[in-house]
């Protein structure tokens, strides 16, 4: 994740309401309130990668990466359904799973990786994350 943020106009709320149509296990209030404040927030210069992607795309990972055919792993089944939040300029995301916990996806090694059992606990450590790298101390989204 980038060292600044770009934060974008709100969004339409249209747009909103279809993406939570879509995707009904997101509908929940810290999500309404996270995208309406800080949906499509950018950590680098856009086009380039390192953003979340809601509201402005509301897939799965399934609509990124299609059939498994065996390339994904055994998680993939399980995680292709989770709307994918966040992508960084290698490839890695972000997954909100339909049962809420979300995962960081490692997309070299092919790997999740725990970050929250829900998402207002994933918008915590996201803030706590942001505080550590803009004071430039040491900081792990995956870190505990």
């Amino acid at each position: 994740m980038g060292d600044i943020l770009l934060v974008p106009p709100p969004p339409d709320e249209k747009v909103v309401e279809l993406g939570l149509k879509k995707c009904l296990f997101a509908n929940m209030p810290a999500m309404r309130s996270f995208v309406n404040d800080f949906g499509s927030l950018y950590e680098n210069i856009p086009p380039h990668a390192g953003d979340f992607r809601v509201p402005n795309e509301w897939k799965t990972l399934f609509d990124y990466w299609g059939e498994d055919n065996g390339r994904y792993g055994k998680w993939y089944p399980e995680w292709s359904g989770s709307l994918v939040i966040y992508g960084s300029s290698v490839g890695d995301m972000v997954l909100l799973h339909p049962k809420g916990k979300l995962v960081w996806l490692g997309f070299a090694e092919n790997e999740l990786w725990e970050l929250s059992d829900n998402f207002d606990e994933f918008v915590h450590r996201y803030a706590k994350y942001r505080r550590k790298s803009r004071f430039g101390l040491e900081g792990d989204i995956l870190a505990r």
